[in-house]
This record gives structure tokens, sequence and C-alpha cells, in this order.
């Protein structure tokens, strides 16, 4: 009898660990089946974007629509960083191909952003940060991207297309990173500019050039 109740035991322990494993599975299979067909939908819009304006004659209308886009597209895009940020931890591994389609998706965004500024003039500043996916630059680039989002409130017109520096799993930054010659995370690059380290507000918000 004594030796029953401990099988019975352990048969339970068992089964509540592989309910508790599902039950994340379930979870995270979920959360990045919704975020990645939110992704997909970003960008099939703005594929769309790129061949719909490019039939409209008006330019006004060209030029306020693809503005009104981008706004809505990077805003779609800062919601989804968040909830992708939350599940970097992914137990069951879902965490990279789903970061992958982020950063291809938002690359896509600063594509349609270059695009507009220079048929419409600079309707928007694209900030491009680079940052570490491991814990190799914690501390200053936490200092970093608290300046970023400072700079944001200061200069709204700016853009920020944040991807992580020689990062293996992304091989697009790292032609961008060749492209500008960036060496290290926590590099900002404005209007040409670069700066690879803690910078003073005031010289930030003089590269954007913002009122």
């Amino acid at each position: 009898m004594g030796k029953s109740i401990y099988v019975i035991a352990f048969i339970a322990l068992v089964a509540i660990f592989f309910v508790t494993i599902f039950s994340i599975k379930v979870y995270e299979d979920q959360t990045f089946y919704n975020i990645n067909e939110q992704l997909r939908q970003i960008q099939l819009e703005s594929q769309f974007e790129t061949i719909f304006y490019d039939l409209v004659a008006d330019s006004n209308a060209y030029c306020e629509g693809r503005s009104i886009q981008i706004a809505l597209n990077t805003k779609r895009l800062e919601i989804l960083d968040v909830e992708l940020k939350a599940q970097k931890e992914s137990f069951l591994g879902n965490y990279i191909p789903t970061k992958r389609a982020f950063l291809i998706t938002n690359l896509l965004l600063y594509y349609n952003v270059i695009k507009t500024n220079k048929e419409c003039g600079d309707y928007v500043v694209p900030v491009i940060y680079f940052y570490a996916e491991d814990n190799s630059c914690d501390i200053e680039c936490g200092a970093i991207e608290n300046q970023l989002e400072k700079l944001k409130l200061t200069c709204p017109e700016i853009r920020v297309f944040a991807f992580p520096y020689n990062w293996d799993q992304f091989e697009f930054s790292k032609i961008i990173e060749k492209e500008f010659d960036v060496n290290k995370a926590g590099t900002v690059l404005i209007n040409g500019k670069k700066f690879d380290s803690v910078t003073p507000q005031e010289e930030l918000i003089s590269a954007v050039n913002c009122n």
C-alpha cells in the first residue's frame, strides 16, 4: 500500500510536468503565431504601398499617404518589438526565426522611409541603432537607448531602426555595418554622423537638426 502511494504520486508529478510543458508550448506557439501574422501583414502592406503609390499622380496625396503609413507601421513595429523582447527566453526556440522576420520587416520600413524622403523631402529622419543581442553591452547600450527615447520626444520626426550588431542570425545587419563602418554595439547613425558611445544629448539633437 505504501509503495503504491509513492507510485501514484510519481505518476501525478509526471502528468503535471507534461501538462505544464504542453501549456507552455500552446502559449508560446500562439504568441509567436500572432506576432508572425502581424509581421506578414505589415510586409504585405509595405510591398503593396510601393506599387500602389507609384500609380498615384497627385504628388501631395502620394507623400501624405506614405507619411501616414510609415507612422502607422512604425507604431505597430514598436508594439511588436516589446512583445518579442518579452519572449526572448523562449522555452521552445521560436524566438530566432520570429526575430529574423521582425528585422526584415524593420529593414523594409527603413527602405520605404529612404524612398519617401527622396521623393517627398525629408518627412522622416531615420536613425539607425546597433545594439547587442547578448548581454555584452547592457550598461552602455541601456544608456544610449535611454538617450534615443528622449530624442524621440524632442525630435518627433525621427524613426529609430534598431538592428543587432554582429549577430550571426541576421546577415543583413552585417551589410549595413560594413556600409557605415560600424565596429561596435551601441553605435548610432544620424544623417551621416556616427556616434559609438554615450553622447551629450545636444549633439544628437544637432545631428537630427530638429527644431
